[in-house]
C-alpha cells in the first residue's frame, strides 16, 4: 500500500525523506512536492516527476530522456552565457557537459561556476578556467580553490 507525504524543497534543492536526501532541479527551491512511498519512491509536483528505485542514487527525469532537443536548447543557452565570461570558461563548461552521460547532470556544477563569476568577477574566473584547462583539472572544486587561494592552488 502506498503512503503519500508532502515535503518542501530546501535552499539546496534537496527534499529530505526518511533520513535520505533527494535532489530536484534548482528552479523548484521552496516549492512543495508530493512524495509517494510504494515499491518505488516517486517525487512529483505539477511540472516535474522523478522515480527512485531502492538503492539507486540518480535517475534522470523522463522529460530529459524523451526530449533531447530540450536538453540541447538548455546546453546551447548555457554555452552562450559562458561565452560572455570568456573563451576558456566556455571550453571548460563544454568539457563538463560532455563528461556526463546526460548533460542534465552537469547543470548544478555549471550554475556554481556562474556563481563564482558573480562573486569573483568574470576575468578572474576566466583566468582560473584557463589554468584549470592547462593543468588538465577542469573541475569546479579546483577552480574554487584557485579563486579562494586555499593550499597550494592559488594565483
Amino acid at each position: 500500500m502506498c503512503k503519500i507525504y508532502t515535503r518542501k524543497v530546501d535552499s539546496s534543492s534537496i527534499i529530505q525523506f526518511k533520513k535520505c536526501r533527494y535532489s530536484v532541479p534548482s528552479i523548484y527551491r521552496g516549492d512543495e512536492f508530493t512524495v509517494e512511498d510504494c515499491k518505488t519512491l516517486r517525487i512529483y509536483n505539477n511540472y516535474f516527476c522523478r522515480e527512485y528505485q531502492r538503492k539507486v542514487t540518480t535517475i534522470i527525469p523522463e522529460d530529459y530522456i524523451d526530449d533531447e532537443s530540450k536538453v540541447d536548447a538548455e546546453v546551447e543557452g548555457i554555452l552562450l552565457i559562458s561565452a560572455l565570461i570568456g573563451r576558456n570558461t566556455c571550453c571548460l563548461i563544454k568539457l563538463l557537459v560532455r563528461s556526463k552521460k546526460h548533460p542534465y547532470l552537469s547543470f548544478r556544477t555549471i550554475e556554481a561556476i556562474f556563481y563564482l563569476a558573480d562573486k569573483y568577477g568574470c576575468k578572474t574566473v576566466e583566468l582560473a578556467c584557463e589554468y584549470a584547462l592547462e593543468v588538465e583539472k577542469p573541475y569546479y572544486y579546483f577552480i574554487k580553490k584557485l579563486l579562494k587561494g586555499d593550499g597550494i592552488y592559488s594565483f
